[in-house]
């Protein structure tokens, strides 16, 4: 409901914006890039220059990355091809060829309707590969790799049009919403003051100590602490000698020991930690969600009604 509400009112915002008047100003200005006028250079989003900017041009040089031949290796003990799927399924011991008959096989292996593909024909598009055949693990989690579907043409109206304080009036704000004032700080993860009354108003808080608690983080590391505690493991990393030095001497010395102790943390940090990783991931996700409960509705910390029937459940 929400999320139908803030796309109309971004239509309606970005619909504004197009029958609006541009300011007269700008006419003269001639772009650097395309030689038009109405705009300064191609960073302005009507210019035929244009270009968004993706996660993938952020810190990237153009130019591939060389992989170590350990870093080559784990991938291939990671990642599950069509060669690793031809040991799951009776066949007669050749790799299927072509995107298709690949693709079979490994629907014969996973069941893909738990995903929410109720057919081979809805894992392929027109435009592009949605399922790439391709799968990860660590030991205990798997990862189905997915590419990105294109957005529908009826949502193009909204890209590029954000929503700022200018498009929205004090009534409508006053009768459709609940603004919240969002301010982070170092000891808590937000703080927020709720509603427009100014003699008193709620304040809606997140401690570090409470997200760490929503995560769960805590008592993995306290179980972790633990079982550093009964091996040696706990010794070898108050020991480490420190690796941020300009001295080729005490860079020497971290690396010897590193070397010394390498199986030990490996056996320690091996596969075993799966499950552990898997646990913080999905805390880490659970605990934006309440965060988000929180500052939204109040969620159990300000919501007393919701605390009562939290605890008759219990």
């Amino acid at each position: 409901m929400y999320k139908a509400e803030i796309l109309q009112k971004i239509k309606s915002v970005a619909e504004a914006h197009k029958n609006k008047v541009k300011d007269e100003s700008f006419l003269n200005i001639e772009c650097e890039d395309c030689k038009t006028f109405g705009h300064l250079n191609k960073a302005y989003h009507e210019c035929k220059f244009y270009k968004a900017v993706s996660a993938r041009d952020v810190g990237s040089s153009g130019k591939k990355r060389k992989q170590s031949a350990k870093t080559k290796e784990e991938k291939k003990q990671t990642t599950g091809d069509i060669r690793v799927i031809l040991l799951l399924v009776p066949s007669n011991g050749k790799v299927a060829k072509g995107y298709t008959a690949q693709l079979e096989q490994f629907c014969k292996v996973f069941n893909f309707k738990k995903l929410g593909f109720r057919s081979v024909a809805e894992l392929k598009t027109n435009t592009s590969v949605l399922f790439p055949n391709l799968i990860r693990s660590d030991g205990f989690t798997v990862d189905f790799l997915f590419s990105r579907k294109k957005k529908p043409k009826e949502d193009a109206i909204i890209d590029h049009h954000d929503l700022t304080l200018e498009g929205f009036s004090y009534a409508e704000i006053t009768a459709n919403y609940r603004p919240a004032f969002v301010d982070p700080g170092r000891k808590t993860v937000f703080t927020a003051a709720i509603g427009l009354e100014t003699e008193r108003h709620e304040i809606r808080r997140c401690s570090t100590k409470e997200y760490y608690h929503m995560t769960g983080s805590t008592s993995i590391n306290s179980k972790s602490e633990r079982k550093k505690a009964n091996c040696t493991i706990k010794d070898i990393e108050s020991n480490i000698p420190s690796c941020k030095t300009g001295s080729p001497e005490h860079y020497e010395i971290y690396t010897t020991y590193i070397l010394q102790h390498l199986e030990t943390l490996f056996s320690f940090y091996g596969s075993d930690m799966g499950e552990t990783r898997f646990r913080l991931y999905q805390g880490s996700k659970r605990a934006a969600d309440m965060m988000v409960n929180m500052l939204v509705d109040g969620g159990l910390k300000y919501d007393k009604e919701l605390r009562k029937k939290e605890g008759k459940n219990r």
